[in-house]
């Protein structure tokens, strides 16, 4: 029908933490986006990083072992490339000390 909005049924229910509370079945109006004025429709929500992932299809469990993994190896780097320093360093002063006349 031209100019009536289409209407859909529902299930409306109040929510206390987990448990619902009531729940009714209610006849909306489903409106076209065209239909509403851009100043009544709430702002638009940044995805969160969960929504994110969500779409991708990254799974939460491999967030959980990749990024300590990651965090691991870079630790291991950092001392790595500490240990090559160190062991630069006392090499210098090896080399150093044998050319000091006993």
């Amino acid at each position: 029908m031209p100019g009536k909005s289409p209407r859909q049924t529902v299930m409306k229910t109040s929510r206390s933490g987990n448990q619902t509370i009531d729940a009714e079945v209610v006849e909306v109006e489903v409106l076209d986006a065209r239909s509403v004025p851009a100043h009544s429709m709430p702002p638009a929500r940044m995805p969160t990083g969960r929504a994110i992932i969500a779409r991708r299809g990254l799974s939460p469990l491999l967030l959980l072992v990749a990024l300590p993994a990651l965090l691991l190896l870079a630790v291991v780097v950092v001392i790595a490339a500490a240990a090559a320093v160190l062991w630069l360093l006392a090499r210098a002063v090896v080399r150093r000390l044998r050319l000091l006349p006993h």
